[in-house]
C-alpha cells in the first residue's frame, strides 16, 4: 500500500494549462496548473467543453488499471546524490536498465520515470522564486541555502502523453505534479508544483 497520505474519501483533480503548456522552471508558471480536493465527490458536476475550446484540447477519457509496483530513485537526482548513488552511477544504471522504453508510464506517488534532469531541485528553486530555465539556480546566491529543501519534494502524480486520450505534452513528454512532504501530509494541494519534461 502507498505510504504517503492521500484523502480517505472524495476525489483529487489535477488541472493543467494544456494550451500554453508551462514547463515549471519559471516561477511565473505557477498559475498554469492546480490540484483540488473535492471531499464529497458525489456532488462534483461534469461540465461540457467550452464552445470555443480548440479540438486538440478536447481530451478523451481512457480507462486505467491501477497496480502496485516498486519504484526507484532516479539518477541523477537530489535523492540519488544524498544516498551516495552518484559514485556508483554506472553500476546503478546497469541494475536499473535503460530508460526510455517507450512504454506509457502514469504513476500516483512513488519515484518518477524522469526524462530529463532532477525535478526535486527544480521544484524547490522555482517555487521559491528562482528561474531554472538554464542550470537550476546557476549563479544565484540563494541556491545553496535552498538546495537542501529539495529532499522534501515528493512525486504526487505523473501523467504520460496518451494518444488514445489525445494528450501530448511538449514533444511526447510527461507531466509531473510534486508536493512537499509536509504539504502532502496536511493536504495543502494548492502548494503543488508541476514540471513538464519531454524527449
Amino acid at each position: 500500500m502507498p505510504t504517503e497520505p492521500l484523502p480517505e474519501r472524495g476525489a483529487l483533480s489535477f488541472f493543467y494549462d494544456a494550451d500554453e503548456q508551462p514547463w515549471g522552471f519559471d516561477p511565473a508558471d505557477a498559475d498554469g496548473w492546480a490540484v483540488r480536493h473535492t471531499a464529497d465527490a458525489e456532488r462534483a458536476v461534469r461540465h461540457e467543453f467550452p464552445g470555443d475550446l480548440a479540438d486538440d484540447l478536447r481530451f478523451v477519457p481512457v480507462p486505467l488499471r491501477p497496480r502496485l509496483e516498486w519504484t526507484f530513485v532516479p539518477d541523477p537526482s537530489y535523492d540519488a546524490e544524498q544516498a551516495g548513488l552518484v559514485a556508483y552511477s554506472e553500476a546503478y544504471e546497469r541494475v536499473m536498465g535503460e530508460e526510455g522504453s517507450g512504454a506509457l508510464s502514469n504513476r500516483l506517488l512513488g519515484h518518477p520515470d524522469r526524462i530529463q534532469g532532477d525535478m526535486q531541485l527544480e521544484c524547490q528553486l522555482a517555487s521559491n522564486g528562482l528561474d531554472c530555465g538554464g542550470v537550476p539556480g546557476d549563479g544565484d546566491p540563494r541556491t545553496a541555502s535552498l538546495t537542501p529543501g529539495a529532499a522534501d519534494w515528493r512525486l504526487l502524480l505523473q501523467v504520460d502523453s496518451e494518444p488514445l486520450a489525445r494528450m501530448t505534452w511538449g514533444d511526447i513528454g510527461r507531466l509531473y505534479w510534486w508536493l512537499r512532504a509536509e504539504d502532502l501530509q496536511a493536504g495543502r494541494w494548492e502548494a503543488a508544483w508541476l514540471v513538464q519534461q519531454c524527449y
